[in-house]
């Protein structure tokens, strides 16, 4: 079953003195958050993040009040750690810019990723694409099997690069009471010649973003996973 877990919050981070086009910009921040058996969150650490120490910690608050469905081992609750993709919305107000939680995916934290090789006639031809890989992991995070269930391509040659790099990739599992769970994920596998097309904004406080004009794709995506949203309404409340 695909599990995505919506996060729509007021979260009220305003940027003081930037400057930027009256649209709408979307970035992305990966975070890996220990959950309790009561479902609530423990502990929160934010990936490879652009924010200031200041921005960092309230945006750890925000994702604080948020309330998980536990995970369960033998109908028992336990403490579980997750990774989470969340999505932010850069918008201007009159005051300076917000920065807003506007959803979050649960997806793969991956360990090792080696990059697919790009198919030589493809990159003559200047061909992009993107394939999309299922995996199944072991407890330890070894990919114990992969099939490509999704190409934007006709031919075969970005899938069976894509599938051949994937068989070799390791993930971070899930864990329920400090133990690895196996699981399912879908990866997309992009293959692009250029720019992505993304722009840098730098905030008077030292924050940087890498921002996108549509919604960024994530990752990828948990088919299994040990946890789930059980409210956001803590979350809601601006900064």
């Amino acid at each position: 079953m695909r599990l995505f877990a919506s996060l729509i919050a007021a979260l009220g981070l305003i940027a003081s003195g930037a400057s930027m086009a009256a649209d709408r910009w979307f970035a992305t921040q990966n975070a890996v958050i220990d959950i309790d058996a009561t479902g609530a969150v423990s502990e929160v650490t934010l990936q490879q993040s652009g924010f200031s120490a200041v921005r960092q910690a309230q945006l750890i608050e925000r994702i604080k009040q948020i309330q998980f469905d536990p995970a369960t081992r033998d109908g028992v609750a336990h403490a579980s750690r997750a990774h989470v993709s969340i999505e932010l919305e850069v918008r201007e107000i009159e005051s300076g810019l917000v920065i807003a939680l506007s959803g979050a995916q649960l997806t793969p934290q991956m360990l090792a990723t080696k990059p697919p090789r790009y198919p030589a006639q493809m990159l003559r031809r200047g061909a992009s694409g993107e394939v999309a890989v299922e995996i199944a992991y072991n407890a330890q995070g070894q990919v114990v099997s992969a099939k490509v269930v999704g190409s934007s391509s006709k031919s075969d040659e970005f899938a069976e690069s894509a599938l051949k790099a994937a068989k070799a990739w390791r993930v971070v599992p899930e864990q329920v009471g400090n133990v690895g769970v196996p699981g399912s994920a879908v990866i997309p596998v992009r293959f692009t010649i250029g720019t992505s097309g993304a722009r840098q904004l730098k905030l008077d406080d030292g924050s940087r973003l890498q921002l996108f004009k549509s919604r960024p794709q994530h990752d990828g995506e948990m088919l299994t996973s040990s946890v789930g949203i059980r409210s956001l309404d803590a979350a809601r409340t601006p900064i």
